[in-house]
């Protein structure tokens, strides 16, 4: 039989979130977890795990459902209030039948846990949760973290010099490349999302710190760090797989892209030229209606914006199109529904990913997978986790990918990939060429 649980939430003012990391920071070796929206007005830090998804087991949809049901079932004071404040947290592997690279360790399968401290902070309020089966205990534990959190030395932002930067098996992606565009023409796939890897060394470094300074680098993304001992990944990322609030969801079409310019007008005038480019808008055009059409596979009632909109990060602008839906919303199903979007994998999806499994340099791992929370009142977020490195001891590892469909250039798509390698690179310093 399961212990039974408690939880128990203090309301706090809103603190410095970098008192928030700081604190995070002191928690050792314990699995973390922090996420932050684009808008900045949402914040959650995970620390510890009170019931998880063993490492050993590659991680599921569905065990979203199992977490939660478990929560439910074992939490005895759990009602509407404090349903909100109990989330599931983590990340999905990008595809579950891969060969585990080391590297990743205990994040090779993807990783899925309630946690046993959750901080939530929005403008207004922070919230503290914790789980555990003692009420006095939980009391003088909150007590105790509040302390803490107030009383820290602020944790700072910081860009760490990289050396040794090398882009992967350069010539080898674009033979891949040079392959996709022959079965395309041929009219066995219509898309593929080629990836390819870079590493770099990196002197001992702090996640969060470097978390700190991603966020500095890249405004207006999300902003997330998943890690288990020594073993970080984290993101800075654009694209939302999806977002759930009282049967509402909220995804978008994210494909297609081009580079920023150096002053508003070239920015503007790039803009221009991605709205009218053929293979880009092909590109973009996929991904909205198969996403229309995989929602309403699921009886859902879909609303798509009219107009193709431009979502600018730091160093890459995106095709954008915002889309709706409403109905019966379980989320594990929505996920294994849309992941992979062809925004990351390809159509037609099966052949794509048996090609991508059987042909890509290395394992995605959690590269391009949904990472995000679920809480128990049904409410939750995922982004896709591009823009995105690993950070293990002495080395940092990016991956980026690129839409090829019918009209790609290899070269185009060869400087696309390494202009998405800057999303993560501009939070350190490298070496100048």
């Amino acid at each position: 039989m399961k212990p039974q649980l408690l939880i128990q939430t203090k309301i706090l003012n809103p603190l410095p979130i970098k008192q928030l990391l700081a604190w995070l920071h002191q928690q050792g070796s314990q699995l973390k977890f922090v996420w932050e929206n684009p808008s900045k007005d949402y914040l959650l830090l995970g620390c510890g795990q009170i019931i998880q998804i063993s490492p050993q087991k590659a991680v599921s949809f569905a065990d979203l459902n199992t977490l939660l049901n478990q929560g439910r079932h074992q939490i005895v004071n759990l009602d509407a209030k404090t349903a909100a404040h109990l989330k599931v947290v983590g990340g999905f592997p990008f595809l579950t039948t891969v060969v585990p690279n080391s590297y990743w360790q205990n994040l090779h399968n993807g990783r899925l846990w309630i946690p046993q401290i959750i901080i939530e902070q929005t403008p207004s309020q922070t919230s503290l949760t914790a789980i555990g089966s003692d009420f006095t205990a939980l009391k003088v534990q909150l007590q105790t973290i509040t302390q803490q959190l107030t009383a820290i030395t602020p944790l700072a932002a910081q860009s760490y010099n990289l050396s040794n930067f090398k882009e992967l098996a350069v010539s080898a992606y674009q033979q891949r490349l040079q392959a996709v565009l022959k079965l395309i023409a041929e009219n066995k796939l219509q898309k593929v999302v080629l990836g390819r890897f870079a590493t770099a060394q990196i002197p001992p470094a702090i996640s969060e710190a470097i978390w700190l300074q991603l966020r500095q680098s890249q405004p207006q993304v999300y902003h997330v760090l998943l890690q288990d001992h020594t073993t970080a990944f984290l993101s800075a990322t654009p694209e939302r797989l999806l977002a759930i609030n009282h049967q509402q969801l909220q995804t978008a079409a994210v494909a297609g892209s081009i580079r920023r310019g150096t002053t508003p007008s070239q920015d503007k005038q790039l803009q221009q030229q991605l709205l009218h480019d053929t293979k880009n808008l092909k590109e973009h055009a996929f991904v909205s209606n198969w996403l229309q059409q995989a929602l309403q596979q699921l009886h859902l009632q879909v609303e798509v914006s009219a107009q193709t909109q431009i979502l600018t990060t730091a160093t890459i602008q995106h095709l954008y199109t915002p889309i709706q839906a409403r109905g019966n919303m379980d989320v594990a199903s929505i996920l294994a529904k849309l992941h992979p979007t062809p925004a990351l994998g390809g159509i037609p999806k099966s052949s794509a990913l048996n090609w991508l499994q059987e042909s890509e340099s290395e394992a995605r791992e959690m590269f391009g997978a949904p990472i995000g929370y679920l809480a128990a009142d049904g409410q939750g977020e995922f982004a896709v986790g591009i823009r995105s490195a690993l950070l293990t001891p002495l080395q940092l590892r990016l991956f980026a990918g690129s839409g090829i469909v019918a009209g790609s250039q290899i070269n185009t798509e060869t400087q696309e990939t390494a202009k998405k390698f800057q999303a993560i690179l501009s939070a350190f310093q490298t070496p100048k060429e």
